[in-house]
């Protein structure tokens, strides 16, 4: 990651690019699927969010504390784009709930800590869909 241009280094400077491909050019974001391109671009960056300070197992929600940037992803749902196409149902789909099946594999249902973690985070995935928040 250090390597990396740092106006794709964070979520909200990638983000941040595709607001502004929107905002000049809305009929080319949207004919190339940009929001899905963007969850995707994302997902190098969700991951290194998650397996170092947002680990299902050791994870918990401070006061003001927003879940792995996705406030950013909730903000470029664009009208009369379709759900399924939104970086943020996208990224739901593709990466937190996988991840999420993959911990459950690691999961020791004896350990109240973890219980407390997977709960929360659990609860925290489940404000970002649709409905939930």
């Amino acid at each position: 990651m250090d390597d990396m241009d740092e106006q794709y280094a964070s979520l909200s400077n990638l983000a941040s690019l595709f607001q502004e491909w929107h905002r000049q050019q809305p009929q080319d974001y949207a004919s190339c699927h940009a929001g899905m391109s963007l969850a995707d671009l994302a997902s190098v960056l969700i991951h290194v969010d998650l397996f170092s300070t947002h680990y299902p197992l050791n994870w918990t929600a401070s006061a003001g504390q927003s879940f792995l940037s996705m406030d950013v992803l909730q903000q470029m749902s664009f009208d009369g784009t379709a759900l399924e196409e939104t970086p943020l149902y996208r990224t739901v789909d593709k990466i937190l709930i996988p991840v999420f099946e993959n911990v459950l594999e690691q999961y020791n249902v004896h350990s109240l800590h973890q219980t407390k973690s997977m709960t929360t985070y659990f609860q925290e995935m489940s404000k970002l869909l649709p409905g939930n928040n």
